[in-house]
């Protein structure tokens, strides 16, 4: 089976250390879910038995084997496309009172992350919350009082595991390549169509 191979990182409001640092976290989610530890962890999975699994979540509605294939897809909910590529549109914002660290809307393309836990964090600790956020956008759901009893939840422990250790039948990592900056530019009505609004986006594929 063909296995993800490729990552298309956008991020809006971060720095470019901040960027740079989530180009290389997105890296080290795209050779976790590439390895095959991954597959040997998923496949020997009891999805039913996860009780924090949403009734409408894709897990409910596959085998191990189907699972596995959508993960190494990367057919997100919002594009359906198979593409063999980890999409990431990364937005940061700020929330100090707040103690998520990232979320997603169903059905859209954005991984919103909260600067307060994001910014300090460790490469490693930020592909640990991303890994977790892609599978939302795969479709897989958590949800009630056993929401820790979950596949995203497992997939934050496997990550952990995974770094922590030599893994020597997984094959060699996908090389993360230069990082291509474009800059866009748009006007708006609100600025008088006068003056452009410019943002930077980094692709890496």
């Amino acid at each position: 089976m063909k296995r993800i191979n490729a990552i298309n990182v956008e991020t809006t409001n971060m720095s470019g250390k901040l960027e740079a640092e989530t180009i290389v976290a997105s890296g080290m989610v795209l050779n976790f879910y590439a390895s095959n530890f991954f597959y040997d962890k998923l496949m020997s999975t009891n999805l039913l038995a996860l009780r924090g699994e949403s009734q409408n979540s894709v897990t409910k509605r596959m085998s191990n084997d189907e699972l596995y294939d959508l993960f190494m897809s990367g057919a997100e909910e919002w594009n359906g496309i198979r593409d063999f590529e980890l999409d990431l549109k990364v937005d940061r914002y700020y929330s100090w009172y707040s103690k998520v660290v990232g979320w997603i809307m169903p059905m859209k393309p954005t991984l919103h992350v909260n600067g307060k836990y994001f910014d300090n964090a460790t490469e490693e600790d930020k592909g640990n919350n991303i890994a977790h956020e892609w599978s939302h956008m795969l479709g897989i759901r958590h949800s009630g009082t056993w929401f820790k009893e979950s596949l995203p939840y497992l997939i934050n422990k496997w990550f952990r595991e995974y770094y922590s250790g030599t893994h020597n039948t997984d094959p060699a990592p996908i090389p993360v390549p230069t990082v291509k900056y474009i800059t866009e530019c748009y006007r708006t009505w609100r600025r008088l169509w006068l003056w452009e609004t410019c943002f930077r986006r980094a692709v890496v594929s």
